[in-house]
C-alpha cells in the first residue's frame, strides 16, 4: 500500500532508518527495477514497502503511485564521517562525491528529511507508519491541509507588494467552486509595476483606503493569510461557514477583534488555523521538469 523511497547523502545512517521500518511494518527491496517494481506494489496492494531511490528517472515513474513517499536521511559532515568504516577522509569525500552527483536533484524533493542524530528523527519516522489500514497523514492529507496547499500556490500569482496571499471557496467541503489571489484589479497594472502607491511605500497600516489591492480572502474559505477586518465583514454578509488561515494579518489584537465579529456573526463563522505540510511542490516541479 504505502510505498517510501529512501534518498540519502553518504554514510548518513540510511541503513539504521531502514531497519527501523522493517522492524514496524514495511518490506525492503533492494535495487528493485522501477517499471517491474510498481506492478509488484500494485499487485501486492496491502503490503508497504521502502526502496532506495538512485535516479531522478526512477523518481518519476515512482512519483506517479499514489501512496508513495520520498523520504531523505542526512546529516553533519562530521557526524557521516564518523559513521565511516576507516579514518581515511579522502576516501570518505570521494564516496561523498560519487553519490551526491548521482541525487544531489532528489534530495531537496523529499516529502520528509531526516537526521538520525536529531532527538526528533523518531517522532518524525512515526508519522508515515501506516496504523492498520489508516494511510498516514503527510502521504494522504486530510481536507483542510489539502485546500490551505492550494492556497499556497494560488498565491503564487500574487502582484501585491506587501505580501502573498492566496484563497479557496470550498461548498459542502469537497467542492471548489472558486480561487484567487491579491493584487490590484483585472484591466489596470500590476501592483509590483509600480501601480499602487499605497503598497510600494514604507508606511505600515497607513492609507489602506488608497490601496488599489484586492485582498484574496474576500469570500474565501480557505485562506492562506488572514483576512482584514473588511474582508471579515464581506465573509460574515455572504453565510460562509467557517475560515482556516495559515499566517495571522496584523497583531494579535487585532487578530482578536476579527475573531469577536465571528463570533458575535448569526450565524456564527468558525475560525480555525492550519498549515499546509507540504511545501516543495515548486522545486519537485523545477526538478522534475528540468530532467526530462
Amino acid at each position: 500500500m504505502v510505498l517510501i523511497g529512501i534518498v540519502h547523502s553518504f554514510s548518513s545512517g540510511e541503513e539504521t532508518i531502514i531497519d527501523f521500518l522493517k522492524k514496524e511494518v514495511f518490506i525492503y527491496k533492494n535495487d528493485p527495477k522501477s517499471e517491474n517494481f510498481i506492478k509488484v506494489v500494485k499487485e501486492n496492494w496491502k503490503d508497504h514497502y521502502v526502496i532506495k531511490i538512485k535516479t531522478i528517472k526512477d523518481f518519476n515513474v515512482y512519483r506517479l503511485y499514489p501512496l508513495f513517499l520520498l523520504l531523505a536521511v542526512d546529516d553533519e559532515l562530521s557526524i557521516r564521517f564518523g559513521n565511516f568504516n576507516n579514518n581515511d577522509f579522502g576516501e570518505f569525500l570521494q564516496e561523498h562525491d560519487l553519490l551526491w552527483n548521482e541525487n544531489r536533484e532528489l534530495i531537496p524533493m523529499a516529502d520528509l528529511t531526516i537526521i538520525p542524530s536529531k532527538n526528533d528523527y523518531y517522532d518524525k519516522l512515526m508519522k508515515i507508519i501506516p496504523n492498520n489500514s489508516k494511510i498516514p497523514e503527510i502521504i494522504r492529507s486530510s481536507k483542510d491541509p489539502y485546500y490551505m496547499l492550494l492556497a499556497e500556490v494560488i498565491a503564487m500569482r500574487a502582484n501585491c507588494m506587501k505580501r502573498k496571499v492566496g484563497c479557496v471557496i470550498v461548498q459542502d467541503e469537497y467542492k471548489i467552486i472558486a480561487g484567487g489571489y491579491n493584487g490590484t484589479a483585472s484591466g489596470s497594472g500590476n501592483c509590483n509595476e509600480g501601480h499602487c502607491e499605497r503598497c510600494n511605500d514604507r508606511s505600515k497600516n497607513l492609507g489602506l483606503d488608497d490601496c488599489k489591492c484586492l485582498h484574496a480572502e474576500c469570500n474565501a474559505l480557505s485562506i492562506a493569510g488572514t483576512n482584514a477586518k473588511g474582508c471579515a465583514k464581506t465573509i460574515i454578509r455572504e453565510k460562509i461557514a467557517r475560515v482556516v488561515y495559515d499566517k495571522p494579518f496584523r497583531s494579535e489584537e487585532y487578530m482578536l477583534r476579527i475573531k469577536q465579529m465571528f463570533d458575535e456573526a448569526n450565524p456564527r463563522v468558525a475560525y480555525e488555523k492550519c498549515s499546509p505540510n507540504i511545501t516543495r511542490i515548486g522545486l519537485r516541479y523545477d526538478a522534475v521538469n528540468s530532467s526530462k
